[in-house]
């Protein structure tokens, strides 16, 4: 598993990748109101596609780092317990 400084420094460099396209297509990607509510397609550009899944996958390990492994884990135990109570 990676450190919280290799996610970090990998997040920013694949976010760099990703925002450089967005500039490219004049795209942008916000919360803000009058925001599209789509993300920009990426049919046919597998690389950008690539780049985005791992940015997710990576931010969402980066949460689990800083949660910790109880509270990555309660939820799961919850659901065993519950399954236990059942049978």
């Amino acid at each position: 598993m990676s450190s919280i400084k290799e996610l970090s420094e990998r997040i920013a460099r694949k976010s760099a990748i990703v925002e450089k396209w967005l500039a490219g297509k004049n795209a942008k990607v916000s919360f803000d109101q009058e925001a599209k509510d789509e993300y920009p397609d990426t049919d046919g550009e597998s690389e950008i596609g690539m780049v985005r899944m791992v940015v997710i996958d990576d931010t969402s390990a980066f949460c689990d780092l800083f949660l910790g492994p109880r509270e990555v884990l309660a939820p799961v135990w919850g659901a065993v317990s519950n399954i236990e109570n059942c049978m």
